[in-house]
């Protein structure tokens, strides 16, 4: 399945993952009620255990950075495949995410 660009699914989903590093920087203070710090856990694990199945764990927090600060193909030679690649896998990741939120089926 792909998610259409500038859907509304997708923007939700771009904006969910660029919250990702607050969120952790909150759980790790833990300055908040332990509710809101068991919703932030939720939604990171979620959204890392998402991207690390189709990815891989050694890759997971690069494209999380990546869908959440909108960045594009590296041109600096960082990455060892193809921009076609890259690109189906960070919509594979979108869609995995979306599906382990329950946005879409």
């Amino acid at each position: 399945m792909m998610l259409e660009r500038k859907s509304s699914i997708e923007c939700l989903i771009t904006a969910i993952v660029a919250d990702y590093g607050r969120r952790a920087e909150e759980i790790a203070k833990k300055e908040l009620p332990p509710r809101v710090i068991m919703e932030y856990r939720y939604y990171n694990t979620k959204i890392y255990n998402a991207v690390a199945e189709i990815v891989g764990e050694s890759q997971a927090d690069r494209y999380i950075s990546d869908i959440g600060g909108r960045k594009g193909y590296p041109k600096n030679g960082d990455i060892y495949y193809s921009e076609a690649i890259y690109y189906r896998k960070k919509q594979a990741c979108k869609v995995g995410i979306a599906r382990a939120l329950n946005l879409i089926d």
